[in-house]
């Protein structure tokens, strides 16, 4: 009889790879916002946010409906007389 991990072994590494790649982006993301943001500061300007959601509908094979939240963020820099010096988007 085998074990139920070499029944499994390949959703284990596409799990694992999922993740760590998520991990990676987030972190990759995380590190570019707050270098927009040091980039603002060193340009003498300060950094505002709009974030907005969206409903996301999805079906699958068997008439079932999904419906999932994203979330969309706009960064702006901006100076101190409200001049738009930079734009970022997530």
């Amino acid at each position: 009889m085998r074990d139920h991990f070499s029944d499994y072994w390949l959703l284990y590494a596409f799990v694992l790879f999922s993740g760590l790649l998520t991990g990676a982006l987030y972190v990759q993301n995380d590190w570019e916002k707050k270098r927009f943001e040091s980039s603002c500061r060193d340009r003498g300007g300060h950094v505002e946010s709009q974030s907005r959601s969206y409903l996301v509908s999805a079906f699958d094979g068997n008439n079932r409906s999904y419906t999932y939240t994203a979330t969309s963020t706009t960064y702006w820099c901006r100076s101190a007389d409200g001049t738009t010096l930079a734009t970022r988007k997530d």
